[in-house]
């Protein structure tokens, strides 16, 4: 009966719940697997914003495996080389590695604002700035880091560049060595930004 109501529950409206797979296990086995909306077993899921947490594992794990990063890296000195760009905002001074982790970065950025230049609907549609990572640094700073969290996806994808920049490494070398491999990911694909870089703000499949 649960199958059947899914069948048939469109998925095109506002509200639907847009289930496109149900797997039930029970005592370590799988009893139930299906699929639907035209979805199956071997097409590779879009986990969208879930993906963010993979930022953060691996992040975890390059630490653990000795790379020079840490929560209290300073964002704009690890992207510009390891020193800040003169003339630097003092709030963008104070942005350290954590609160990109913890979307409290201070820059105007608000996914749920469609009017914030840091929207990532607005930087991903933009065409101006190919960089990703140039782009959310461009940003305004609009409150202390730390002060406030928003939720906003250019942040893990800036801290996903701040590893890269320090590691010295792509993020998708690293996501393949330090999770994709170790975890057994098996069959995956990251969502590239227009330089090629692998995206960090969600899109993994």
């Amino acid at each position: 009966a649960f199958a059947k109501i899914l069948i048939e529950t469109s998925i095109d409206g506002v509200d639907a719940s847009d289930v496109h797979a149900v797997l039930v296990a029970r005592h370590g086995k799988l009893v139930f697997e299906e699929y639907f909306h035209g979805f199956h077993r071997d097409e590779l899921h879009d986990t969208r914003s879930a993906a963010k947490s993979l930022t953060s594992t691996l992040i975890g794990a390059a630490i653990l495996k000795g790379a020079k990063v840490r929560p209290d890296t300073p964002v704009y000195a690890a992207m510009n080389g390891g020193t800040a760009p003169a003339g630097l905002d003092v709030r963008a001074q104070a942005l350290k590695l954590e609160h990109l982790l913890t979307m409290s970065s201070g820059l105007d950025c608000d996914d749920s604002d469609p009017a914030s230049p840091g929207n990532e609907d607005t930087m991903q549609e933009q065409t101006a700035q190919p960089d990703w990572y140039r782009y959310t640094l461009d940003l305004k700073m609009v409150r202390t880091p730390g002060e406030k969290a928003v939720y906003c996806s250019v942040n893990p994808n800036l801290a996903g560049g701040v590893l890269a920049r320090t590691t010295g490494q792509p993020l998708a070398e690293l996501v393949d060595e330090l999770l994709a491999r170790p975890l057994q990911f098996g069959r995956y694909a990251l969502f590239l930004s227009p330089t090629g870089g692998a995206y960090m703000g969600g899109g993994v499949r």
